[in-house]
């Protein structure tokens, strides 16, 4: 399940909800990762302890510094991609991998992670921001495609939230540097321009 696009679509914000409420419900094991990750602090797990909070379930999840179950036997694992093959590979009974900010991804680590993630009924999720079309993910996912793959592309416009501040910067960049509001906002592919060299 891929989501990608531009800034501001609340991705990453639908992700973690979905992946929150499914985790109360039934005992799931889910894998979220991102290319680079240091430390637990580079990783998805503020964003799931705030979306617990928001969603007012913080009493049906145990929250740690560096994990997160629930009442139902949900476990989440936060782990990076780069330069962590046998830590991937020794990752067991996946039943959802949520990659964020995909768009770092590289061929090498996807031909890691896919086939680590082997349950017939597992699946991996997918969320990032456009920056190049050759990037790795985009080249997999959208430009040649993926079999059983779903595929959307979402922008500010998809988001009925989008407001405030965020929308005064999109409003900002529309008027006063169209390319760049194009690859922030809409998802469009960073071309040559003062913004890349920058």
């Amino acid at each position: 399940k891929v989501y990608w696009g531009g800034r501001g679509s609340a991705k990453s914000w639908a992700f973690a909800e979905a992946l929150i409420r499914m985790a109360a419900a039934a005992p799931l094991r889910i894998l979220c990762c991102r290319e680079h990750q240091n430390s637990i602090k580079d990783s998805s797990h503020k964003l799931l302890k705030d979306t617990i909070t928001r969603l007012g379930l913080d009493s049906w999840f145990t929250v740690t510094k560096d994990s997160i179950t629930s009442r139902a036997g949900a476990e989440f694992l936060f782990k990076g991609l780069y330069n962590n093959e046998e830590g991937i590979k020794s990752t067991e009974g996946i039943d959802i991998c949520w990659v964020e900010e995909a768009q770092t991804v590289t061929g090498g680590s996807w031909r890691t992670l896919i086939p680590t993630i082997r349950k017939d009924t597992a699946e991996i999720w997918v969320s990032y921001n456009l920056i190049q079309e050759e990037d790795a993910t985009h080249q997999m996912f959208v430009v040649r495609g993926r079999t059983g793959a779903i595929v959307h592309k979402v922008n500010y416009d998809s988001n009925p939230y989008f407001s405030g501040k965020l929308r005064q910067d999109m409003e900002d960049d529309k008027a006063t540097d169209y390319h760049l509001y194009e690859h922030i906002w809409l998802g469009m592919p960073l071309k040559v321009s003062k913004a890349m060299i920058l």
